[in-house]
């Protein structure tokens, strides 16, 4: 089975930037398996699509890294 991976490599910013943020998308809902719904039966031969509350219906989701840098005092 193959998987997606993503590597960062964090390195003191070259400028006096204090925070940075990374969005890697394009990851398959864990959930849904990037179905992006379930199906549930209501009755005899009836069935309602519930949206999957994870991924809200898109079937995919994204990593939103956060690096805040800050002194290091100890």
């Amino acid at each position: 089975m193959s998987t997606q991976t993503t590597n960062i490599t964090i390195r003191t910013p070259e400028f006096q930037s204090k925070s940075e943020l990374f969005i890697l998308p394009g990851y398959r809902c864990p959930v849904c398996n990037g179905r992006g719904s379930f199906t549930n039966e209501t009755g005899h031969d009836q069935y309602k699509e519930d949206p999957c509350s994870y991924c809200k219906g898109a079937r995919k989701v994204k990593a939103v890294v956060s690096i805040k840098w800050e002194p290091d005092n100890k």
